[in-house]
């Protein structure tokens, strides 16, 4: 029983860094996105915006030309929405695994 227990946990927490890594991945793919809608609208001969880089100034400057083109902004929404479900479930892996690797310890 208590090693069905162990792989039930150890599962869950494999699941959960899976979950982290989509939701990181879906995340980007929202960055992209509004990337491509602020050059898309940008005027001819403008340099483009290649990235943020986790750039604050970069994103603020990307994310407010995002916004005056789609005032309702749901890529952004989905963007915090993804990194959102990714801190939380990274989180959430690694204490189901630091608990899993603790009750292993004698």
């Amino acid at each position: 029983m208590r090693m069905l227990l162990i792989a039930a946990v150890c599962g869950a927490g494999i699941l959960s860094l899976a979950l982290a890594i989509y939701a990181g991945v879906r995340a980007n793919r929202a960055v992209a996105a509004i990337l491509d809608m602020v050059n898309r609208h940008a005027d001819p001969g403008a340099p483009r915006e290649t990235g943020v880089n986790r750039d604050p100034i970069t994103w603020n400057r990307v994310s407010s030309r995002y916004r005056a083109i789609d005032p309702g902004a749901p890529l952004i929404w989905r963007y915090r929405l993804w990194t959102f479900l990714m801190v939380l479930s990274g989180l959430l892996a690694f204490a189901v695994l630091g608990g899993l690797a603790d009750a292993g310890s004698p």
